[in-house]
């Protein structure tokens, strides 16, 4: 077998890895150590987020970065109609 190391995790301290003698693991009960090993798995899947949703999330964000341009585009357009209707209207009023 291997050499065992444990990796280190953002946020968290370092921990050591624990070694136990042959006397110890046979003192372990392997019902209960069965029994955390499901618990633990029964917390896993209920960790588990929606793939789906975040996924549909991150169109609407694709969505709306890529039609941005567009509606600044059509916001300039419009403010420019209005300035030279504006300007029109100001040329035929000083005649």
């Amino acid at each position: 077998m291997g050499k065992l190391a444990l990796h280190e995790i953002d946020g968290e301290e370092k921990q050591e890895l624990v070694t136990c003698e042959p006397e110890e693991l046979q003192a372990i009960v392997k019902e209960d150590t069965q029994y955390e090993i499901t618990v633990l798995e029964e917390k896993l899947a209920q960790m588990k987020p929606n793939m789906a949703a975040i996924a549909e999330y991150r169109k609407k964000v694709q969505i709306r970065f890529l039609s941005s341009p567009l509606m600044y585009n059509c916001s300039a357009v419009e403010m420019f109609k209005s300035n030279y209707k504006e300007l029109h209207i100001f040329e035929y009023a000083n005649v």
